[in-house]
């Protein structure tokens, strides 16, 4: 119910084809996104997933889309992108950050359709001062292996009515995006670069790229280079930190540091320890 005016939702049970993913280590609003950071960061995580540029859609903030544009990626922009197919066929996309409307535009907004209108000041309680923005912890519609929701405090309003506005101008709109690329009849992948939940079933939540690749190691783009270089050893070469770090471009105290060698066993079949005190390894 939004305005205390009775809603009638339907919704079909229809099942997904396309995949939805979400990274959440930041929210990548218009004023704290990194464009060009996340432009690098998107084409390695396309070229390890094979995923051909011209296939790869953006839907993203307004002064961020000529930068996307610049590199050859296909995009839209929040608050205008409906109504079109321009991303119907693309074979992945990256939704970039969250719309975050100004307090201003909001308070006129609930204005304009409710007669039952509160100043947006702070409120004095029996508990002290209740501030105009508050924060919720909010679950992710995901639930991992061990049984366990992921969850996130996000921002918002005490006021019911404001907050609904919020989530139409916000969390909608992500949905909006989600849905330019027809994940319900497609087989498409789609990833949300927000920390933003949305009511979206997940298939897959991390902090990083390198969660959803497996990656053990915070450099999930080194790892993908070190797995790459293994499957063309041929067998018995010695592999070492000398050898990673040659390879990765990381100082060797790194290397050791995070245990790389003892990973590799771990996580890549075909290795095998040679000797164990030198942390040396030999491809089988």
């Amino acid at each position: 119910m939004m305005l205390d005016r009775p809603v009638t939702v339907w919704r079909p049970n229809v099942k997904r084809r396309g995949r939805i993913y979400q990274i959440t280590s930041r929210m990548n609003n218009k004023t704290n996104i990194n464009t060009l950071d996340v432009i690098d960061e998107i084409m390695a995580f396309c070229r390890a997933k094979s995923y051909p540029l011209e296939s790869v859609g953006i839907v993203t903030h307004k002064d961020a889309r000529k930068d996307f544009e610049e590199s050859g990626f296909t995009c839209l922009h929040f608050y205008g992108q409906r109504g079109t197919n321009k991303l119907a066929d693309v074979r992945a996309l990256f939704v970039v950050g969250a719309p975050q409307p100004h307090n201003d535009s909001l308070v006129g907004a609930y204005r304009c359709l409710s007669d039952d209108y509160n100043p947006l000041t702070p409120e004095m309680t029996e508990s002290g001062i209740r501030p105009v923005r508050t924060g919720k912890l909010v679950s992710y519609n995901y639930r991992r292996d061990d049984g366990c929701v992921p969850h996130r405090m996000v921002s918002g309003y005490w006021w019911h009515g404001i907050q609904s506005l919020l989530n139409a101008y916000r969390e909608s709109e992500i949905i909006q995006a989600v849905f330019r690329a027809r994940p319900l009849t497609r087989d498409v992948d789609i990833y949300l670069l927000t920390s933003v939940p949305t009511s979206l079933r997940l298939d897959g939540i991390g902090e990083t790229f390198g969660d959803l690749m497996g990656s053990p190691v915070p450099n999930w783009q080194a790892w993908e280079l070190v797995r790459d270089w293994i499957e063309t050893l041929p067998d018995g070469e010695i592999i070492d930190y000398t050898r990673l770090a040659e390879v990765t471009g990381l100082k060797e105290p790194t290397l050791r540091k995070q245990r790389w060698l003892d990973l590799i066993i771990c996580h890549m079949p075909g290795v095998e320890a040679l000797q164990a005190r030198k942390r040396v390894l030999v491809k089988t």
